[in-house]
């Protein structure tokens, strides 16, 4: 929760929230890191941390630096909880101000009328305004002597109303959202009275327990504002009614007749005496805010089945990834997708920062997604966007983590000096969190040392001991939620490390000075990999495809890739750049293009992930940060390191 009294102190700047997400996602990290990121200086980023700390005190959080510069956080695990709170702090540009301010007036507004309502000068509005006039060309006029006034639709007044403050309309308490946006940001709670609030409080509580209908909390937070102004453009008795315009696409939208009788359910229910079009405009709110359509649910799975066994078999085909016999991720795709194809484009997203560390952190489901989206957009003509991107690759990642990955068992044995009942439990707990650790055998410190030679890959021990070159894990009887952590580093790095090591050893470097696009460093980078007969001539081609679906970027590293059907052996391709290349959103210094099989992907998924969950840990930043201008050789001999 935003207390009024603290956030009515503090605002933070894009940079200053740019910095809280970079500790939040790597608290132990350097002064030197940021400052390299942000493209400041190493005082900048220091000043910024001083002036973050009444912010972090208001969550008794404790940052110093220490004298190498690095970062010392005593309580990281409430960064998150600081994080969401942070969005609603962050600063509400003047340019937005002014656009909110004239949406919010239906008359002419002066330079001097804007700047005596936002506490600016004169000249700052006129600045701006030039701006907005160029952006919202036919939304914004201007007429001399008159002033500047809003004169798109009703419809697309409340669209904008909407994406404008919905970011900071967050949690349970929407009043006590509003009234810390008017604190902060922008005094809106001159436009709305409490009695407005009130009405669209009640309305969308009515709306939350309708029958057949989901909401996520976003969209709750999207119908809240959408019901706040439809309520105050009544009250004022304003021209503001909808058009019919949107009335004939309404009525050929998939099970209108269902939901438009949602919409007079809540006209009488709530004794709104809605016209006519403001009932179908409420029809449509209901339509493209809920989760997902849960009316006739079976039949909309049935219709999606063709194109989703289509996508499955696709992703077969690009990542070797059978999904076809799972009929639970089926079923949710179907309606998720179905959802999205019916929904407005128009409605705010936000700023989604936990973008990069889903790319990074579910490189297969991400993958998957990129199909899938890549079919979407061949059958429908609809391009998936970076938020539902996210959806999708969830949805194909929680049915990666439960499909059957044939390995080998990592044998185990446990070594507990409290007992049998005591071995057992870490056993039964091991063995329940980890499928892949087979418990073989269970010892005391006696029997262990009595026992000579053990044949196993892994000791488990609660006593201290000498183990021979064989890896051992120190666990607790109780196995404490952060002693676990130790299980899925193991696992990882047994099956994929010696694998990756050599991938890593054998890679080709290439020192590029005469690019200045990322199509030109994929040419280079493909092209010599198809010289070394490791691609085919088409590899290139799906490389080039992959990135228009969604660009590769990761901070200041690019990781082009293409269809593994076209690789005939892995390789990694490395480029380092002696200047920075705009790649998507990022400017890049290194490009690292796995060429990966088909065959790699079927016998050892986990390399393929292990090498992208690599190149975002804040380890391998600060090695590119820090490695400088070296040898190729040297260069590979350093990145294999990280791996230890």
């Amino acid at each position: 929760m935003i207390f009024v009294d603290f956030t009515g102190k503090f605002n933070i700047t894009e940079r200053q929230f740019k910095i809280l997400h970079i500790l939040n996602s790597s608290p132990n990290t350097t002064v030197k890191y940021i400052s390299e990121f942000l493209k400041v200086s190493p005082q900048t980023v220091k000043t910024e941390l001083l002036n973050l700390k009444p912010l972090f005190s208001h969550y008794n959080i404790l940052i110093d630096l220490e004298k190498n510069n690095q970062i010392q956080i005593n309580e990281p695990a409430r960064l998150p909880r600081l994080m969401n709170s942070a969005g609603v702090l962050l600063q509400f540009p003047l340019k937005k101000r002014i656009l909110l301010m004239l949406v919010l007036n239906t008359g002419f507004l002066t330079l001097q009328d804007i700047a005596d309502e936002l506490y600016v000068s004169k000249s700052l509005v006129e600045k701006q305004m030039k701006d907005l006039l160029k952006t919202y060309s036919s939304e914004v006029k201007s007429l001399r002597h008159y002033g500047f006034r809003y004169i798109a639709s009703q419809f697309k007044r409340r669209e904008i109303f909407v994406m404008l403050v919905s970011p900071y309309v967050q949690g349970l308490d929407f009043e006590e959202s509003l009234e810390n946006f008017n604190n902060i940001h922008f005094p809106i709670m001159r436009y709305f009275t409490h009695g407005d609030i009130e009405k669209a409080l009640k309305i969308v509580a009515y709306i939350q327990q309708l029958k057949n209908l989901l909401f996520t909390d976003k969209a709750i937070g999207q119908m809240f504002l959408y019901q706040l102004i439809v309520t105050r453009n009544r009250r004022l008795s304003e021209n503001t009614q909808i058009g019919d315009d949107f009335v004939p696409i309404m009525r050929q939208l998939p099970y209108f007749s269902q939901y438009m009788s949602l919409s007079e359910e809540t006209d009488r229910a709530m004794q709104l005496a809605l016209p006519k079009n403001e009932k179908y405009y409420l029809c449509y709110l209901l339509i493209n805010l809920k989760k997902q359509h849960v009316l006739n649910s079976q039949e909309i799975v049935n219709d999606m089945r063709p194109f989703i066994l289509d996508s499955f078999a696709q992703i077969k085909n690009h990542l070797s990834l059978d999904f076809s016999g799972n009929e639970k991720l089926l079923e949710g795709l179907a309606l998720h997708i179905h959802t999205t194809l019916s929904a407005n484009d128009n409605h705010y997203a936000g700023n989604n920062y936990g973008w990069d560390e889903m790319k990074g952190e579910y490189p297969l489901g991400f993958e998957a997604a990129t199909v899938m989206a890549q079919m979407i957009l061949s059958k429908y003509g609809k391009c998936v966007t970076d938020n539902e991107l996210i959806y999708l690759t969830i949805h194909f990642q929680n049915a990666i983590e439960q499909m059957y990955m044939g390995y080998e068992k990592i044998r185990a044995v446990v070594i507990c000096h409290y007992g049998v009942a005591a071995a057992n439990l870490i056993r039964a707990k091991v063995e329940k969190l980890y499928p892949e650790i087979d418990v073989t055998n269970l010892f005391s410190l006696q029997e262990f040392n009595q026992a000579g030679k053990i044949d196993c890959d892994l000791i488990i021990t609660t006593e201290k001991l000498e183990a021979n070159g064989i890896k051992v894990i120190y666990v607790s009887p109780a196995l404490k939620q952060s002693e676990l952590k130790q299980f899925q580093e193991f696992i990882e790095d047994k099956k994929s490390k010696d694998f990756l090591k050599q991938i890593i050893r054998e890679a080709i470097v290439l020192d590029l000075s005469e690019v200045a696009t990322k199509y030109e460093i994929i040419s280079k980078m493909a092209e010599r990999l198809e010289k070394e007969q490791i691609v085919t001539s088409q590899y290139k081609q799906s490389v080039l495809e992959r990135e228009e679906i969604s660009s590769t970027d990761y901070q200041a590293i690019a990781t082009p890739h293409g269809n593994p059907h076209y690789v005939m052996k892995t390789k990694l391709c490395i480029a380092r750049l002696t200047k920075e290349v705009e790649w998507g959103d990022a400017k890049v210094k290194y490009a690292f293009m796995l060429a990966c099989s088909t065959d790699l992907l079927k016998s050892s998924q986990s390399t393929f992930s292990l090498f992208y969950h690599l190149l975002t840990q804040t380890k391998f930043e600060n090695f590119l940060v820090e490695v400088g201008d070296i040898p190729p050789a040297e260069f590979l001999h350093e990145f294999v390191k990280l791996l230890y």
